[in-house]
């Protein structure tokens, strides 16, 4: 929990302020603006790192677990490195529906982040432009 605390505090208290943020636009509708930019840019910060992990597991190839000890002449075989458990994960599909399942959680956080600082822009054009 320490460990998890210390990784994950910046996260913790982004969120937090942000809320303040947005509980004080009853105050003063910049902090609405204020608020929702910068949880709309923290979604979209996350959405982009859960996309490249989905990417960077979608390329993962096992073949550096195998060593070839027919090379080195005193065996005539191949032996997977790690463990038996490991070795019999399925493959990611590769249709579209898996896909656009796996990547669901990126495509709702662009979404939700999108949203937030289109509520911003909106903000701004309320304020500055009256409508």
């Amino acid at each position: 929990m320490k460990n998890f605390l210390k990784k994950y505090l910046w996260i913790i208290i982004y969120f937090f302020v942000c809320i303040v943020f947005m509980t004080l636009s009853v105050v003063w509708v910049g902090f609405m603006i204020i608020g929702s930019l910068l949880l709309g840019l923290i979604f979209l910060y996350f959405a982009t790192k859960l996309r490249a992990k989905y990417k960077e597991a979608k390329e993962y190839d096992d073949d550096e677990n195998y060593f070839d000890a027919t090379k080195y002449d005193y065996d005539e075989d191949i032996y997977y490195i790690g463990e038996a458990k490991d070795r019999n994960k399925k493959p990611m599909a590769k249709n579209i529906f898996a896909r656009a399942n796996a990547s669901m959680p990126s495509i709702a956080l662009y979404i939700l982040g999108l949203a937030f600082i289109a509520m911003a822009v909106m903000g701004v054009a309320k304020i500055f432009l009256g409508w």
